[in-house]
């Protein structure tokens, strides 16, 4: 007696085709990906694993993914991953050093989470992706940024930098020297302004030095401008010259 199968048949047609959708997403995903037990050993790693560290991903099961962190941040990444394991995970992605298969290391952004899948069975599932070009600009940008202050430091003539709103963005060392006032001596200001600035209502936006009056300026609000010049009198810097802008809401 015949028995008919047809369902079964579409099931296991349906799960192969299934399988064949995923696997080939995974083919051609940018994005590096393993899975691992709780002691980050390998058990699967995705094609894409060849094109970015020049492993087969054959050749990386078994062996521990923490072999492939560079050991300046192993233990970032180990504190990461047994965050994850426990579910108590806090950080959304992190930029670690991985060695390829020459032995050179590169930037990448790395992403874990505890992946439970259907029969019960869980894994770490972690992607990464290649960030070298992105922390090499990053860099170079950083470090464009530190030689202009240092020649801008080392200038005799003061510079000073503000954006549309008159807020200064660069003041060189000759320039805080010609107004009599250092950088330091700015930002300690405004700190303990900002430190008892709750004390009478008052918020400091922002405080900057004006190079055409040599004076140093900041930006609040406040109920009055007599509780702007309590705040500064407490804080250790009085001063009687307050304008008072109202505003009005409708």
């Amino acid at each position: 007696m015949g028995k008919d199968i047809t369902e079964r048949k579409l099931a296991e047609d349906k799960l192969v085709s299934s399988e064949a959708f995923y696997r080939n997403l995974i083919t051609h995903a940018l994005d590096g990906i393993v899975l691992t037990d709780d002691d980050g050993v390998i058990s699967f790693s995705s094609p894409s694993i060849e094109r970015l560290i020049g492993h087969c991903p054959d050749c990386i099961l078994g062996r521990n993914v923490f072999e492939f962190v560079h050991p300046d941040d192993l233990g970032l990444a180990k504190q990461a991953f047994d965050m994850e394991v426990k579910a108590d995970s806090r950080l959304d992605y992190l930029l670690l050093r991985l060695k390829n298969a020459d032995g050179k290391w590169f930037w990448c952004n790395v992403r874990g989470h505890k992946l439970s899948i259907d029969n019960g069975l869980q894994s770490m599932v972690i992607y990464f992706a290649d960030d070298s070009r992105r922390k090499k600009a990053e860099d170079k940008l950083r470090e464009s940024e530190e030689l202009i202050r240092h020649l801008l430091d080392n200038m005799k003539t003061g510079v000073i930098m503000q954006d549309v709103m008159s807020e200064m963005l660069i003041c060189n060392k000759a320039a805080y020297d010609l107004m009599g006032v250092t950088e330091a001596q700015l930002k300690e200001a405004h700190m303990r302004d900002l430190a008892i600035e709750g004390h009478e209502g008052v918020h400091f936006e922002h405080a900057w030095l004006d190079p055409e009056s040599g004076k140093a300026f900041c930006l609040s609000t406040g109920p009055s401008k007599e509780a702007v010049m309590r705040v500064h009198e407490q804080a250790g810097h009085p001063t009687a010259e307050i304008y008072e802008l109202p505003i009005e809401v409708d």
